[in-house]
């Protein structure tokens, strides 16, 4: 990346410029990897003090719902849900005023909430699907499609409503999901594009100049969507600082930017780093607002220290720290919550990681 995109990187709004250089590995690139030191306080069982395990413990996974103190905070897949449709005294639009500041007929309050009622549901209906036929149908064609008829939904209602914390939370949530499947999808293009067969690609994508273009194309709109995603998260914390799911979703919209930018190859780790450090600090504040969540934090957060070593691709001594912090992560998180499978594969493919080579 060049110099001037690193200066503008904030952590949360960076945006690289568009080019195909960018996604696409160069092979005329050096790079010597930075040691960059990851200080933070899980060094001794102390660290785990302020935790109250007897209250978090009745908060544990059931499934897919989590009861919180202001409503039902729901984890499917990856993120959380804004499933509530009730209002709420967080969301302080003052519907009584028209869009010229002047009020307005309650025929007309009833007509508004009723057309917003209707995106916000049609939207969470059409959200919904699309998740299950990317988990359990792997139609991605279709559910993209849905992923576009739920944007144009939601920015109608927050266009309505601009301080809706439900349509801005799943307006967040339907760039999430819709960078994910992007985020693979770039994945399977570069894992076809690294086979020597030139018979592997399909005869729509022949040249090979323009299978590249594709990919590159995917890339850029993969990083749009979760950039998108991060502002809208963060608009809903400012409906809403106390919002873990604002929190917990802008740190996995942070984590899958910076898988993007890792798979561009090591002379992008630098940058990729960048990026799970500012995914951290999301769960890391999620950890010091609230226990409530503090399972899925801690995972997270292991899981951003995990991917971090594997950017250390010479520096071992550095690696193996990351991943030893990544392990202490999944134990206390199974603390929390021992009968988390999620957790116990992660911490099983951490030690094996640890054990390579004799590093553990």
């Amino acid at each position: 990346m060049d110099t001037g995109s690193k200066q503008v990187f904030d952590r949360d709004e960076y945006v690289g410029k568009t080019n195909k250089s960018r996604f696409v590995k160069s092979e005329r690139v050096s790079f010597n990897m930075n040691n960059r030191n990851f200080d933070r306080s899980w060094e001794s069982d102390d660290d785990l003090a302020d935790f109250d395990f007897g209250a978090s413990s009745k908060q544990r996974r059931t499934g897919e719902y989590f009861q919180q103190e202001q409503g039902k905070y729901r984890v499917n897949g990856n993120n959380m849900l804004y499933d509530d449709m009730e209002s709420t005294n967080k969301e302080t639009y003052d519907e009584s005023r028209n869009g010229n500041g002047f009020a307005s007929s309650p025929s007309s309050e009833m007509s508004n909430d009723l057309l917003f009622n209707e995106y916000v549901t049609e939207a969470n209906g059409l959200l919904k699907e699309a998740r299950e036929w990317l988990t359990h149908r792997g139609i991605e064609e279709d559910a993209e499609n849905m992923l576009y008829k739920s944007t144009e939904l939601l920015s109608k209602a927050v266009d309505m409503k601009p301080m809706s914390l439900v349509a801005v939370g799943q307006l967040g949530n339907t760039y999430l999901l819709h960078g994910e499947l992007k985020l693979k999808l770039s994945r399977k293009l570069r894992g076809i594009l690294a086979q020597s067969d030139s018979n592997v690609l399909d005869d729509e994508f022949s040249n090979r100049e323009k299978f590249v273009d594709y990919l590159v194309n995917v890339c850029e709109e993969c990083e749009e969507l979760l950039v998108k995603a991060g502002r809208k998260y963060r608009l809903a914390l400012s409906i809403d600082g106390d919002d873990m799911r604002a929190l917990y979703n802008w740190g996995l919209a942070l984590s899958f930017r910076a898988q993007l930018i890792a798979d561009i190859g090591p002379e992008a780790a630098f940058d990729a780093d960048k990026v799970y450090m500012a995914a951290i600090d999301k769960f890391d504040a999620m950890m010091s607002k609230s226990n409530s969540h503090t399972t899925d934090a801690l995972f997270r957060w292991g899981v951003a220290l995990q991917q971090r070593s594997r950017l250390r691709t010479r520096n071992f001594r550095e690696k193996v720290k990351l991943l030893s912090q990544a392990k202490r992560l999944y134990e206390d998180a199974l603390l929390m919550d021992s009968s988390n499978l999620q957790v116990k594969e992660a911490l099983s493919t951490c030690v094996s990681e640890l054990r390579y080579k004799n590093y553990y």
